[in-house]
């Protein structure tokens, strides 16, 4: 277990967040100072040396800021994995209810796996996305009008 470590892959659109944001919200949402085993670090994962010199001024302004070290590392982005099925969209798959909705729209779990809504009830799910905030926006994240229909339909379930 100690040969990788956990990561998730954030596909963005930079007209809509830029990269630098992204990484302000990182740094939000978890302890940059907590030392971790290899598998849980703390890492940023650069796609080119532009990702890589705004990681290094953004994860410079958290250390002048806190006063501390950081356990979180910059690190070349070379080859992601996705990890086993059982892995994806983990909160979600605890709701078998919504899990067979999504399955019988999509035609399969790998199918929904990439998909925005999957991501997004992930995150509701989970904690991370209050329920008010999503139904409230819900026109304006990238889904489809059927995808529409079916979170509705899904949010009723949760």
């Amino acid at each position: 277990m100690g040969d990788h470590t956990e990561v998730v892959e954030v596909v963005f659109d930079p007209e809509r967040i830029s990269y630098e944001e992204l990484l302000h919200r990182f740094f939000a949402w978890h302890n940059p100072h907590r030392a971790m085993p290899r598998q849980y670090r703390s890492v940023i994962l650069a796609a080119d040396e532009e990702q890589w010199a705004v990681a290094e001024r953004v994860l410079d302004h958290y250390q002048r800021q806190s006063g501390g070290p950081m356990a979180t590392v910059i690190e070349q982005l070379d080859t992601f994995y996705v990890a086993e099925d059982y892995h994806q969209k983990f909160y979600l798959q605890n709701r078998r209810d919504v899990v067979a909705l999504l399955d019988a729209f999509y035609g399969s779990r790998q199918a929904w796996f990439v998909t925005r809504l999957a991501g997004q009830l992930n995150a509701i799910v989970g904690g991370e996305l209050p329920l008010e905030e999503f139904q409230a926006s819900i026109t304006e994240r990238g889904l489809t009008d059927e995808e529409i229909q079916l979170a509705l339909e899904i949010v009723d379930l949760l």
